[in-house]
C-alpha cells in the first residue's frame, strides 16, 4: 500500500508543483495586502501549502481519470492539513506560521480520522 500510495504522489507531482507556486504567491500577496512585510518565511509556508494541496488534489484528478478509488487514508490528511493552513491565513492574515502549522497539524488530524473512516465504510 506505501509503495503505490507513494507513486500516486510521484504522478501528482505537476498538480504539486502548481500548487506551490500559487501558494508562492498567494501568501506573501496576503500579508503585503493586510500592509504586513513580505517574508520568505511566508513564500516557504504558501509554497509547503500549496504542495500539500496540490498533490492531494492531484492524486484525486488522477484515481478519477482512471477510474479508480482514491486511498483517503492517504488523500485526506494531505488536503486536510493543506486547506485548514490556507483557510486559516485567509481569515486571519496576521496570524503566525507557529499557529498556522499548528492549525495544519489539526486540520491533518481530522483529515485522517475522516479519510480512515471513508476507507473503512467504502
Amino acid at each position: 500500500m506505501l509503495a503505490e500510495s507513494w507513486n500516486r504522489m510521484k504522478d501528482a507531482k505537476v498538480y504539486g508543483t502548481m500548487g506551490a507556486f500559487l501558494g508562492l504567491i498567494a501568501f506573501p500577496l496576503a500579508d503585503y495586502l493586510d500592509g504586513n512585510s513580505m517574508t520568505l518565511k511566508s513564500a516557504g509556508l504558501g509554497a509547503a501549502v500549496g504542495a500539500v494541496v496540490g498533490t492531494g488534489a492531484g492524486m484525486l484528478i488522477n484515481a478519477a481519470r482512471n477510474g479508480e478509488i482514491e486511498d483517503y487514508t492517504v488523500v485526506a490528511p494531505l488536503l486536510g492539513v493543506g486547506t485548514t493552513v490556507a483557510g486559516s491565513k485567509m481569515y486571519n492574515r496576521s496570524m503566525s506560521n507557529k499557529r498556522l502549522i499548528s492549525n495544519g497539524l489539526v486540520g491533518g488530524t481530522v483529515g485522517l480520522a475522516l479519510g480512515g473512516t471513508i476507507d473503512y465504510l467504502t
